[in-house]
């Protein structure tokens, strides 16, 4: 029998996965009022860069020689796995604040922009990932696995029960803790990659690649050397905190915006003090 804590464990990390980003989008509209488009492009952004390329080019990576003779070799794991996740999703920010930046880039906008990046990854990686865990565990506890299921599926059935029966039930629960974590990374990128746009240095992208494969680098290691997975969490807990450090420090690199003054106007305009 699945422990009723593992259940429980997939329960609140789908639960938190799924509404950590909607609540934190409606919270943080209402306080500052930024521009959905930016949200949404946030969100885009991810769907490109990490389901359909990184995703496609590393499915077919795998299927390589090339790949099979360097599976084991660190710094190809690490390129791989951390670097090219910090490449295609910063160059991804990069071209979606570029395509919205014509009528400016404010700081609020570049946190929305964080916000909608990290929840789909959030909603679409974990959220309905526990959401299937949850079924399937109910499947497995009802006996409905076994006499639906388990017969089209054959060695693998048994292999897919052993998972649910034998992962620890704080491994469930680590899931949503990670959500919590990675949203101020998600968060900080963006604000940084939106300066690089608006101060037009691109330094500060390269330094946003650099910093995600940076917050990777701790889930490559961890499956090298199979690091306790709370150590994992530790660091990324602290590298959370200098991410949430960051966005607030950088805010005040964002030139100074004031609301338009015609009504129903939808583009920030540029304080320009005589």
């Amino acid at each position: 029998m699945i422990p009723t804590l593992s259940i429980i464990g997939m329960t609140v990390s789908g639960a938190i996965a799924i509404l950590l980003p909607v609540v934190l989008a409606i919270v943080f509209y209402r306080s500052h009022r930024f521009r959905i488009s930016f949200l949404f492009m946030g969100a885009v952004a991810f769907f490109i860069s990490q389901i359909i390329l990184r995703s496609t080019i590393l499915n077919l990576l795998a299927l390589t020689s090339f790949h099979k003779r360097m599976v084991e070799n660190l710094v190809y794991l690490v390129i791989v796995g951390a670097f090219s996740a910090g490449l295609f999703e910063e160059s991804a920010r990069y071209g979606g604040f570029s395509l919205l930046k014509k009528n400016g880039l404010t700081w609020a906008d570049a946190v929305a922009f964080g916000i909608g990046h990290g929840g789909v990854e959030s909603i679409l990686l974990v959220g309905l990932s526990q959401i299937s865990n949850v079924v399937t565990s109910i499947l497995i506890q009802t006996g409905t696995f076994d006499s639906m299921v388990a017969s089209s599926l054959g060695e693998k059935a048994g292999e897919i029960k052993a998972v649910y029966l034998d992962t620890a039930p704080a491994l469930f629960f680590a899931s949503g803790l990670e959500r919590i974590l990675v949203m101020p990374v998600h968060i900080c990128l963006s604000v940084l990659v939106c300066l690089a746009i608006i101060k037009k240095k691109p330094i500060l992208l390269i330094i946003s690649i650099l910093l995600h494969t940076l917050v990777n680098v701790p889930a490559v290691f961890a499956q090298v050397f199979e690091l306790n997975i709370w150590l994992v969490e530790g660091i990324l807990f602290i590298m959370s905190a200098a991410m949430l450090y960051g966005i607030i420090r950088l805010k005040k690199s964002f030139p100074e915006i004031a609301a338009p003054k015609k009504i129903g106007g939808d583009s920030p305009v540029a304080e320009n003090p005589a």
